[in-house]
This record gives C-alpha cells, sequence and structure tokens, in this order.
C-alpha cells in the first residue's frame, strides 16, 4: 500500500500495522481483506501450509531474509521480479522470532485455569 521504491529492502518495522490502523488510514478496504493479509494468515497459510504440504513456503512468502541485519530483524519483504518484470514483495519471518512468539503463547496458555474449551470451530476467524 505504502509507495516504496522496487530495489530498497523493506522491514516489517517500515510498513506493518495493526489492522484497526490500517483501517483508520484506508476506510475503503474491506476488513476481510486486511485479515485475508495479515500475519496470522500469511503464517497459516503460506508457512505452516505451505512446508508443511509442499516443502516450500507459499506464493507470498520466502526463504530467505533480505535485511543483513538477521538477528534483530524479525520480518523483512524479499524483492522477486516476476515474469512480466514487476517486483513483488515477499514477506520473511525471522525463525528465532517466530519460536519466541510461539514459546510466549505457550507459557501464557498454562497460565490459563482452567484452560478455555475452543469446540466451534465453525466460523474461522478471517471470515468474522
Amino acid at each position: 500500500l505504502l509507495p516504496f521504491s522496487d530495489t530498497r529492502v523493506i522491514t516489517g518495522s517500515d510498513v506493518d500495522k495493526v489492522i484497526g490502523e490500517l483501517k483508520a488510514i484506508y476506510p475503503e478496504i474491506d476488513e476481510s481483506v486486511l485479515r485475508k493479509n495479515s500475519y496470522p494468515c500469511i503464517l497459516y497459510e503460506d508457512i505452516r501450509s505451505g512446508y508443511a504440504h509442499e516443502y516450500q513456503p507459499g506464493v507470498r512468502a520466502g526463504s530467505w531474509a533480505m535485511s543483513s541485519n538477521r538477528d534483530n530483524c524479525r520480518v523483512s519483504y524479499i524483492n522477486r521480479l516476476t515474469g512480466s518484470g514487476m517486483v513483488n514483495k515477499l514477506i520473511h519471518f525471522n525463525v528465532s522470532w517466530l519460536i519466541e512468539v510461539v514459546n510466549e503463547i505457550v507459557n501464557n496458555l498454562v497460565k490459563i485455569d482452567p484452560l478455555p474449551k475452543f469446540h466451534d470451530y465453525s466460523l474461522w476467524w478471517l471470515d468474522a
């Protein structure tokens, strides 16, 4: 959504915002579109599902970091040329950061007593 040059190295801290901030900036964009392009959705569809079913990331993600500051950069966007000469920016999640996120989620879940029962799977959160 932002007018960056095709060659600029972009990191998560440059562009990433929560859905509420994006909705305030771009009220004409449907919230379902924003959710479809959010970290949770991309992590599920292009990282988890991509590696689980195709042994590679999906179409919106890349295997290698764009930033040379790999240890401190949680998210970077890879510049990839398409066949028509356009540049796609594919997201790359730092694996060490993802491990930290998972550990934090697990640590917070074990503090909940009793654990919540997640039994209503009739509505996927992207469609809410």
